[in-house]
């Protein structure tokens, strides 16, 4: 992590200490700063939309199959 860090933010180390961050916070903010910059070119074909779309319909299909089933069913909901 902290070589791909290195390649995102040079020098990054001398602000990491001073912040109560963990290294995957400090990659993540920087990653998306970069994904941000280097994606906002990218155009996507409205072929892909449907891909995608077809996708989540398929998993939201299968959840909704799962909850039909009996049996004891366990949720782990996050933040």
């Amino acid at each position: 992590m902290c070589l791909l860090l290195e390649e995102l933010s040079p020098g990054w180390m001398e602000s990491f200490f001073d912040k109560e961050d963990t290294l995957y916070d400090l990659l993540k903010q920087q990653s998306c700063d970069y994904m941000e910059y280097s994606m906002a070119d990218v155009e996507i074909s409205p072929e892909t939309v449907e891909v995608i779309n077809f996708a989540k319909e398929k998993r939201i299909k299968a959840f909704e199959e799962f909850n039909k089933k009996a049996g004891i069913h366990l949720y782990i909901e996050g933040k």
